[in-house]
């Protein structure tokens, strides 16, 4: 039995919107996003760009990820909420249920810097959302002296861009 496909949230809202602003910005027309799509493996036709930012149809993750290729940003872009619009403190939705959250830790938490829930403990949140070397780094401090952890400190926030 088929079950029945789940309503537009915000996130869809923010991708189609996030792909308008930067196929814009970049002055390409919706074939020209088509080729760049088509160049990065993912064939979706202008007249499909087109209803992708209309709202008429939905962007897989694979389409994601080609649309951030093709558009020359990131994926973290694409998602995030009315990224040329809001400032650091503004509300932003990022989900259809739950309370708005301020663009800062918004943009914080789709780079992995930390977590969107406060209460959740940073170590909890990097051990579920970093790479394997951040991981890496963050279990050298153990043991370390505090000379040796300062550097890593370093380390692993350059690697995952809080510095």
């Amino acid at each position: 039995m088929a079950g029945k496909e789940s309503s537009r949230g915000p996130t869809a809202d923010t991708v189609a919107a996030n792909i308008t602003t930067l196929r814009e910005s970049q002055n390409l027309n919706y074939t020209q996003v088509s080729e760049r799509l088509s160049g990065v493996g993912r064939k979706i036709s202008a007249v499909g760009v087109r209803r992708i930012e209309a709202g008429e149809r939905r962007v897989d993750v694979d389409d994601l990820v080609a649309f951030a290729l093709a558009l020359r940003t990131s994926p973290a872009t694409l998602l995030m909420p009315k990224i040329r619009q809001v400032g650091p403190a503004d509300l932003v939705a990022i989900a259809e249920a739950g309370p708005e959250s301020e663009a800062n830790d918004v943009w914080a938490w789709l780079t992995a810097q930390r977590a969107i829930d406060p209460a959740l403990d940073y170590l909890e949140f990097g051990s579920r959302s970093w790479p394997g070397w951040i991981l890496r780094d963050v279990e050298r401090m153990v043991g370390a002296t505090r000379e040796e952890r300062m550097q890593i400190r370093k380390d692993v926030e350059r690697d995952i861009g809080t510095s």
